[in-house]
């Protein structure tokens, strides 16, 4: 196992800075390009909560238990705790944020939901 040192707090902060930097702006990017932006950008601020997800599990593994760092920052069983509330964070955020598509509508009339 490793000792956590400084630079390696430097070098994740600066991964996850730019990996963010790069999801954000190719995904802004895209939806700029695509033919009805206006509906477009309704899908894209209906996602973050998958781009939060995918980052907040980076940050937490870098933390927590599962590291490779001796000892880890975050120990058990307090990662999981933390973890837990993330989730549930991210999926009442997840849940909040979602649009109702024609193709939702569809499917639920499909189903008999609608």
């Amino acid at each position: 196992m490793l000792k956590l040192e400084p630079t390696h707090i430097i070098d994740f902060v600066s991964y996850v800075v730019i990996m963010t930097a790069m999801v954000v702006g190719f995904t802004l990017y895209v939806a700029s390009t695509a033919r009805d932006r206006e509906t477009a950008m309704k899908h894209v601020r209906a996602g973050w909560w998958v781009v939060a997800t995918i980052f907040s599990a980076y940050v937490l593994s870098f933390l927590g238990s599962f590291s490779v760092f001796q000892p880890p920052i975050i120990p058990f069983p307090w990662d999981t705790v933390i973890a837990a509330l993330v989730a549930l964070g991210l999926y009442l955020y997840g849940s909040y944020s979602g649009i109702l598509t024609d193709d939702l509508v569809i499917a639920l009339r499909e189903l008999g939901g609608v």
